[in-house]
């Protein structure tokens, strides 16, 4: 699917809104889309995203969504648009969708075709995830318990034996509805679970999507990986578990603790087969997400992931004062919480092999350097350009944005009323210089430090030529340095 028009009336610090997907002079690659959505914190941006968000999920869930809204997009061939006014004369809520194929209408109902819906709506945040949690709650189809029986309620021994601490009772639960969720939070608290799948999805393909990410991070190779599953007989879901059992390559039971080992480096196309019975490797990070929810157990299935790696050789061994020789196989959870977190989120990039799906990315690059900064929509691409989806991201990354073209770009700024505008950018964005972009869209007086402008700023208006002299060896190359010179010029010109 691909966006073409969000039309907000009224949300929040939201007021007739409009953000176009569609102008001109994009630079796409693929069948999939990429826009940006920048502008200082507080300016809607988390806003946007969560609307967007409750639109498309509440739709297919037929639940109530508190404003009015317009949303274009097209899904394969066909164009679709669905309103939603709520009549302030009687308060009832208006909801219209039409779809065309071409220039024939196919569709026109005051009702929703979950058919003509985008598959699902992915969401990852660095930031705070207490608002998409509580939106998440509220989403999900899980299925949620059913009271007691009431001959246990009026049978005192049985409630007894229900209620001793620690006994674990089969509940009766709500048969949830068919089909897979129609929103994915991917939550920070899953990033082993996000860095197998992606790791998997790396290994499986020949072009090796995650190989510079690894040997930045002193990496060599996937050796294997483990879960450790707590199977209850009565009361655990075995389908996901039996899946893999077949596939491993050690099987060790303690109790009700299952251990799984699978040996990578003994066969090499493992990763390709696992995925394969899980259709990809977004498909297999759900079926695992899911058991690492609490069970009826009261703890989760899932309880444990290892993924064992084989770190780079020191270039020079002479370099190593330890006596003893620190062995190459660790585990990634050895990593630094920076590296892991790097790890995680290009994996999280790397596995979303999807279709028709609107893919929601809040400021992935928090905690990146710069020069992986650069990689981010490079790696999307590799990843996407046969999957049709559409990939919104909020950034205050400049080198992000450098990689796309100014058409590609919402800038949101607040009016005076404190409600959210959308802008153009007012440069070329495309291959521009980051400290342009950071200085004309991000509105930065300078792209340098505030404390080194107000040292060289003082030092040409009341310097001596000593001091300039002094400044122009410690500045570097850039508009400072020639200022500097041409402070100096001035000084050492004769007068007239």
């Amino acid at each position: 699917m691909k966006l073409t028009r969000f039309f907000v009336h009224q949300h929040l610090l939201l007021r007739n809104l409009d953000l176009r997907f569609d102008r001109p002079n994009r630079i796409d690659t693929g069948e999939y889309a990429l826009d940006f959505l920048v502008g200082v914190n507080g300016s809607g941006k988390s806003t946007v995203l969560r609307a967007l968000t409750q639109v498309f999920a509440n739709l297919r869930a037929g639940l109530y969504i508190n404003f009015d809204f317009e949303v274009e997009y097209t899904l394969g061939k066909l164009k679709v648009i669905i309103i939603q006014k709520h009549q302030p004369e009687d308060g009832q809520t208006v909801l219209s969708m039409q779809t065309w194929d071409e220039s024939t209408k196919i569709y026109d109902e005051p009702t929703i075709d979950e058919h003509f819906l985008p598959r699902r709506v992915i969401v990852y945040s660095t930031g705070n995830e207490a608002e998409w949690l509580r939106m998440y709650s509220g989403m999900t189809d899980e299925a949620g318990l059913i009271d007691a029986p009431k001959k246990i309620i009026q049978d005192a021994v049985q409630r007894s034996i229900i209620e001793l601490p620690g006994s674990i009772v089969q509940l009766e639960r709500e048969v949830p509805s068919e089909g897979e969720p129609p929103f994915w939070l991917m939550q920070s608290s899953r990033l082993p679970v996000i860095t197998l799948c992606g790791l998997l999805k790396h290994l499986a393909i020949s072009t090796h999507l995650l190989q510079d990410v690894l040997t930045s991070i002193g990496i060599q190779a996937i050796t294997g990986f483990s879960l450790r599953f707590r199977l209850h007989k009565k009361i655990s879901s075995f389908e996901t578990y039996e899946q893999l059992e077949k596939l491993s390559t050690t099987h060790i039971q303690q109790g009700t603790d299952h251990l799984l080992v699978f040996d990578i480096m003994h066969d090499s196309d493992l990763p390709g087969k696992i995925l394969e019975i899980f259709s990809n490797s977004l498909d297999l990070y759900r079926k695992l997400d899911h058991l690492q929810e609490i069970s009826q157990s009261g703890e989760p299935t899932l309880q444990q992931i290892n993924i064992f790696v084989e770190r780079t050789a020191p270039q020079n061994r002479e370099e190593e004062t330890d006596l003893i020789e620190t062995p190459n196989l660790f585990l990634v959870d050895w990593l630094s919480d920076g590296e892991q977190f790097f790890l995680g989120r290009m994996a999280l990039l790397a596995m979303l092999d999807t279709d028709d799906s609107l893919i929601l990315l809040d400021e992935p690059e928090v905690h990146f350097n710069d020069y992986w900064k650069r990689e981010i929509v490079n790696l999307l691409d590799l990843v996407m350009q046969s999957h049709s989806n559409h990939l919104l991201i909020t950034t205050h990354s400049s080198i992000l944005l450098s990689d796309v073209t100014e058409n590609q770009i919402n800038v949101l700024v607040k009016n005076d009323s404190g409600f959210a505008e959308v802008q153009k950018p007012a440069i070329k964005t495309f291959g521009t210089d980051p400290s342009e972009i950071m200085m004309v869209i991000f509105k930065a007086e300078l792209a340098s430090g505030a404390r080194s402008e107000d040292i060289i700023t003082l030092a040409i208006e009341n310097g001596q030529r000593n001091q300039v002299t002094d400044l122009l060896e410690r500045v570097g190359p850039g508009m400072w340095r020639f200022r500097l010179r041409q402070r100096l010029e001035e000084l050492d010109a004769p007068p007239t």
